[in-house]
């Protein structure tokens, strides 16, 4: 039982990172939208492209 909860804190703990990190770049891609700057893609990490427009 004590594992299975460490491991749903551990998921937890990287789920909520990678959000705050999705919204802190998000961020970026609002100001460069509103300040006229062309954006032509919007991702997170340095991964292979899943979804782009």
């Amino acid at each position: 039982m004590q594992l299975t909860m460490q491991l749903i804190g551990v998921l937890a703990f990287i789920v909520a990172l990678l959000l705050s990190v999705m919204v802190h770049e998000f961020g970026h891609f609002i100001t460069a939208r509103k300040f006229g700057m062309k954006v032509s893609e919007f991702f997170l990490g340095f991964g292979t492209r899943i979804w782009s427009t």
